[in-house]
C-alpha cells in the first residue's frame, strides 16, 4: 500500500494516473446505444445487438 487513500490509480497515454475518487465518480457518462462506438463494443465482446 503506498497511501493513495480516495485515490483511484489508472493508466493513460503511457503515463499513471492518480485521480481523487470524488472527481472520479462526480458525473455519469453515457453512450448512445445506436452510435458506431457502442455498436463496436457490441461486436467486440460478443453481445448480442438486441441487449
Amino acid at each position: 500500500m503506498s497511501g493513495r487513500t480516495g485515490m483511484m490509480v489508472g493508466y493513460w497515454n503511457q503515463h499513471f494516473t492518480h485521480v481523487p475518487i470524488v472527481m472520479a465518480t462526480q458525473k455519469r457518462k453515457q453512450i448512445d446505444p445506436q452510435s458506431e462506438l457502442w455498436q463496436q463494443v457490441l461486436g467486440a465482446t460478443g453481445q448480442p445487438r438486441w441487449m
